[in-house]
C-alpha cells in the first residue's frame, strides 16, 4: 500500500470515529430536540415534551429491547411542558429511548427528537 493510501485510510478512519463519538454523545444525553428522558426514584421512565417544537398534534413513543409503548395523540402548544411517567420498570443498565412525533396535515409524521438514557 502506498504512503498516500495509508494516509487516506487513516483520515477516513478518524472521520468515522469522530462521527460515531458525536452520535453516541447526542443519543445518550437524555435530551434531544424537544424531548427529555429520565427515570423516577422507582426506575420508571419519565419523558417530557418541552420547548423546541412548533404547536401541533403529537404522540410520543418510549422503547427499549422487547418493549415499545406509545401514548395517544395530544395537542401541544409552544411553551407548554408535558410530562409522562411510563408504567414500565426496565432493568438497570437498559438503554431506554423516547421519540416524539408531530402529526403532519398530510397524515405523515415528523420526529421532534430521539434521546436515549441508560437506567
Amino acid at each position: 500500500m502506498s504512503k498516500r493510501n495509508v494516509v487516506r485510510v487513516a483520515v477516513a478512519g478518524a472521520v468515522m470515529a469522530a462521527s460515531a463519538l458525536t452520535m453516541t454523545t447526542t443519543a445518550s444525553a437524555g435530551s434531544n430536540g424537544c424531548v427529555f428522558i429520565t427515570f423516577d426514584g422507582s426506575g420508571r421512565p419519565v419523558t417530557q415534551h418541552q420547548s423546541g417544537c412548533v404547536t401541533g398534534t403529537y404522540h410520543m413513543d418510549m422503547f427499549y429491547p422487547g418493549v415499545h409503548d406509545t401514548d395517544g395523540p395530544y395537542t401541544w402548544r409552544a411553551g407548554d411542558v408535558r410530562r409522562k411517567t411510563w408504567e414500565r420498570y426496565p432493568a438497570r443498565g437498559t438503554k431506554v429511548c423516547a421519540q416524539v412525533w408531530r402529526h403532519n396535515s398530510d397524515g405523515s409524521f415528523t420526529s421532534g427528537g430521539l434521546p436515549c438514557e441508560t437506567r
